[in-house]
């Protein structure tokens, strides 16, 4: 609440009928830890954690496909020959 030389004027942030509540924000939607991944970033993180790699949640997009494409030749024994 503003008051001013002693005069309400009322609440720069939210802007109401005299008489009326403001209502409330609906709260941010909460993380579902069993949803699918939905971007791309999530799916990337997803496949890099399932081989191993600690992912670092500030990795973008570029770094998590090396650090997958890392994984997978330690995983092969890095030998792309077939006997």
């Amino acid at each position: 609440m503003i008051v001013r030389n002693g005069q309400r004027l009322g609440s720069i942030l939210h802007r109401v009928e005299p008489g009326r509540t403001p209502e409330p924000e609906p709260a941010p939607p909460v993380p579902d830890p069993e949803r699918e991944p939905v971007d791309e970033l999530d799916q990337l993180r997803s496949q890099a954690a399932a081989l191993g790699v600690q992912v670092d949640r500030r990795w973008g997009a570029n770094r998590l496909r090396r650090e997958i494409e890392s994984a997978k030749e330690e995983t092969d024994g890095g030998d792309d020959t077939y006997a």
